[in-house]
């Protein structure tokens, strides 16, 4: 009875406490700013490597780089493959991770940060915080120091001032939007070089609690300000807002 009592302890106590990673992004930026690896199950899945140096000391499951150190996480296409990069105090360590289907790199919440997570989808890279997803083609760097993400456009690198969670709020807030299409926008850059996020969504009209009626809404917004660029939508719907809302 004893042994049974043991056995089924121990099996326990190894599946509550064993390594959650079927959702582990392949970088981990803590709260407290430093870069964990995380390598238990990607080595077996995809026979991803990471090359040791003096700077990054690779464990089995994962290393971490010290808080101090000066990082910067960069994620760029080359060819047709996908590079994932982190530079510490100068020293590099880069793999491919081309068809990598897991998240790449999360952010955890601290003061004053939302928690992100950056993927690969459809060839594009995916920056996801809660809900809202913004999707863009432009390479991706990372400050774990700051957690600020930049782009680098044509006309140069650019910092994502506003993320996509709160450019979604905000225009809910305002009554500009109701519903985002798909959960989805798109980071580009405008004409004058404004990095901006294109939206496509719907108002939603409640007719007299009958009728729910939806219309097609697209914006650009700011990136760096959240300023609403351009607004395409008919021209009675500020009409319907004032009736309806």
């Amino acid at each position: 009875m004893r042994v049974k009592i043991l056995t089924l302890f121990l099996f326990a106590t190894l599946f509550f406490n064993s390594p959650k990673t079927a959702n582990a992004s392949l970088l981990f930026v803590n709260n407290k700013k430093e870069v964990v690896w995380n390598v238990l199950s990607y080595t077996d899945e995809r026979e991803l490597q990471i090359p040791k140096n003096d700077s990054l000391r690779v464990k089995k499951i994962a290393s971490n780089i010290e808080s101090g150190a000066n990082s910067i996480i960069s994620i760029e296409k080359e060819g047709e493959g996908v590079n994932l990069s982190v530079d510490t105090n100068g020293v590099e360590t880069s793999m491919d991770i081309s068809g990598f289907e897991s998240d790449i790199v999360e952010i955890e919440q601290r003061s004053q940060v939302q928690r992100a997570v950056v993927s690969l989808k459809d060839n594009l890279f995916l920056i996801q915080q809660e809900n809202v997803a913004a999707f863009t083609d432009f390479p991706l760097t990372i400050d774990p120091e700051s957690a600020e993400i930049s782009v680098r456009t044509k006309s140069g690198q650019r910092t994502i001032a506003i993320m996509p969670q709160m450019i979604y709020e905000n225009l809910i807030r305002a009554k500009q939007l109701d519903r985002l299409n798909e959960n989805k926008m798109m980071l580009t850059e405008g004409d004058l070089g404004e990095l901006q996020y294109v939206i496509n969504g719907e108002r939603i009209f409640n007719i007299l609690n009958v009728y729910d009626y939806a219309v097609p809404i697209s914006a650009s917004v700011s990136a760096s300000t959240g300023e609403v660029l351009t607004i395409d939508q008919p021209l009675w719907v500020p009409i319907l807002g004032i009736l309806f809302s």
